[in-house]
């Protein structure tokens, strides 16, 4: 992956962490146990490079 590959990549996860952390704020009383389910997945978006280290193979993001 280049760099300009990698800096898009972070420039859109870090779009879609802000939308993440909007609509959870949102609906924080709606969501129930899920909370905890989104908190974990946003954490492991946040400390990977992208989502192929975050364990999210391509067959499961097929429009990226």
């Amino acid at each position: 992956m280049n760099t300009e590959s990698q800096s898009r990549l972070v420039k859109i996860l870090g779009f879609e962490m802000k939308v993440l952390v909007a609509l959870v704020t949102d609906y924080v009383d709606w969501l129930g146990d899920c909370v905890s389910v989104i908190y974990q997945l946003a954490s492991s978006i946040q400390r990977s490079d992208g989502l192929g280290s975050a364990g999210i193979g391509r067959e499961a993001t097929p429009s990226l």
